[in-house]
């Protein structure tokens, strides 16, 4: 298939699902865009500092990257080929972890920025709380083996492409130290040296 028709699909599915269901979850959590952030009401330019949209949408969106995108579609995709991963992807991050990431967003924010675990202790008996502890505690165990194995299987592996190029581990443990390094020299431009969005993103 082609590969265009697989991204004009996906963004088309994807903004239907923003428009439509997203729309839904808002309304049904009665969103209100004009009240005050924890961010204004708290303001101590050291936890709590107001940011401009366009910084949130890229600090959400490494922020929802945990096992599920990132394994997920690459267990799919190796065990089972590439449209079992799209469809994860597509129908897991519209019905799953857009539910998830709103409602626990929304429920930190009207509980001025605490942790979802320190909202389950407001609202939940002292044993469901303490369960709740322990089953997040088992879930960053598991994230933290499923990220290491990953990890460390890609930086020592040794791949050969279709092309008949070798990839080795080397250069992609050498792509993640840049990766690392760039957004905080990035950061330190933007803030110092008040270079515009647009240039350090370019």
């Amino acid at each position: 298939m082609n590969l265009l028709i697989i991204v004009l699909v996906s963004a088309v599915w994807l903004l239907l699902a923003y428009w439509l269901y997203g729309g839904a979850l808002a309304r049904m959590l009665k969103l209100d865009p004009e009240a005050k952030t924890p961010a204004v009401e708290l303001r101590d330019d050291v936890d709590y500092v107001p940011i401009d949209t366009k910084f949130l949408l890229g600090q959400h969106f490494s922020a929802i990257a945990a096992a599920g995108p990132i394994v997920g579609p690459i267990l799919a995709g190796a065990y089972f080929g590439w449209l079992p991963a799209l469809l994860w992807i597509l129908i897991g991050v519209v019905l799953i972890g857009g539910v998830h990431d709103i409602t626990a967003l929304a429920a930190s924010i009207r509980h001025k920025a605490r942790s979802i675990a320190e909202v389950v202790r407001e609202h939940m008996t002292r044993r469901s709380y303490l369960l709740f502890l322990a089953f997040v505690w088992i879930a960053l165990v598991y994230i933290i083996v499923a990220f290491t194995d990953i990890v460390a299987s890609s930086f020592v592996g040794r791949q050969e492409l279709e092309s008949g190029m070798i990839v080795s581990g080397g250069g992609i443990a050498t792509s993640s130290m840049l990766y690392l390094a760039l957004p905080v020299i990035m950061g330190l431009l933007m803030r110092y040296a008040r270079l515009p969005l647009g240039w350090a993103t370019a």
